[in-house]
């Protein structure tokens, strides 16, 4: 009787010590309100965010890692914390739009073998998919909730606002055009400029011959960022392009094609298309996107203080040294996330 009662106390002492090795994937690295969070689980969501950012751990630098580590702690807690914090109504809402969603995912593939590859592709298993979509709706959930305690931003506001930022309104001067580029580099033999400029001549001719400018930048033009758009170019400003481009497309008339000239990239010509002078935007001009700013920057405050709200009333245990701050972190998303 004796040897039998050891026997359970021994197995039941194994069964409770869990790893002292950090680097364990069962090291507990962090407790919420008794619920184990896992290295296992930790390495994951590490492993999930870096591929989603087309990364991987062996690019991490080794100073910088207990950072990523630390806000994916914090950020796995959050999302705890936020499922925790649901009840009645909202709790059968996450169960049951979780559900849904989870099973929309797996419509969109016609069979079981896509579907798997699907995840592979994605670095998730079934339950790691699971988990992510109700965290995504208890986040919406939080989120709808915010805005529903957050203040109507009235007219008021927004022109005090607006009148207490005026160098959110100055509109700096900017050109809208298009162009055609022949590469030259700029270490290339006079011969090979000289045959870049005779294309670009010769395509110039072909514009100022009545052919469509847009045809022909999609047949000849040496530039994969506007080729495909006949061109053309985000409006730009000031300081945004090379000095041989700027001064080019600022003192150009609009509607006019410019002559062939000469930059680092190679020949150009090009054809404004129109300009806007430098000036303020208007109240009236603005007055939207300021009550839109205005309003999500109140429901990120609704949000962040839930979140500091539940973080008081939980039993949060961190089991991993926060890291050195003088070291600089990296770029993390934080939990819940931003509203849109």
């Amino acid at each position: 009787m004796i040897r039998t009662t050891l026997i359970l106390i021994a197995i039941a002492g194994l069964i409770s010590c869990s790893p002292k090795d950090p680097t364990d994937p069962k090291f507990i690295v962090a407790k919420v309100d008794g619920d184990k969070i896992l290295r296992a689980e930790l390495d994951e969501s590490i492993d999930l965010f870096l591929k989603s950012q087309g990364g991987s751990r062996e690019q991490i630098p080794e100073q910088m890692l207990p950072h990523l580590e630390y806000q994916m702690i914090n950020q796995i807690i959050d999302g705890t914390l936020v499922i925790n914090s649901l009840e009645g109504e909202d709790a059968a809402k996450l169960g049951e739009e979780a559900e849904k969603e989870f099973a929309a995912f797996k419509e969109r593939f016609d069979n079981d073998t896509q579907y798997q590859e699907m995840l592979d592709k994605l670095g998730l298993n079934e339950e790691m998919l699971q988990k992510q979509i109700r965290e995504g709706v208890a986040q919406r959930i939080m989120i709808e909730e915010a805005r529903a305690n957050a203040k109507v931003v009235t007219d008021e506001a927004a022109q005090t606002f607006y009148d207490e930022n005026p160098q959110y309104w100055e509109r700096p001067e900017t050109v809208n055009a298009r162009h055609i580029l022949i590469k030259a580099d700029k270490n290339a033999s006079d011969t090979d400029k000289a045959v870049a400029k005779q294309k670009a001549d010769a395509a110039r001719k072909r514009v100022t011959d009545g052919e469509d400018f847009a045809a022909v930048a999609s047949e000849v033009s040496d530039d994969p960022g506007s080729k495909a758009r006949g061109g053309m170019l985000p409006p730009f400003g000031k300081g945004q392009m090379v000095p041989e481009f700027e001064n080019m497309a600022f003192s150009s008339k609009q509607g006019t094609i410019s002559p062939v000239f000469q930059s680092d990239f190679g020949y150009h010509f090009l054809e404004v298309m129109s300009k806007q002078e430098a000036g303020t935007a208007s109240f009236e001009e603005v007055v939207s996107r300021i009550k839109e700013n205005l309003q999500s920057s109140d429901v990120r405050k609704e949000l962040q203080h839930k979140l500091d709200t539940l973080r008081d009333q939980a039993e949060v245990e961190i089991m991993i040294p926060e890291p050195d701050t003088t070291v600089d972190a990296p770029g993390m998303p934080t939990q819940p996330a931003p509203a849109p």
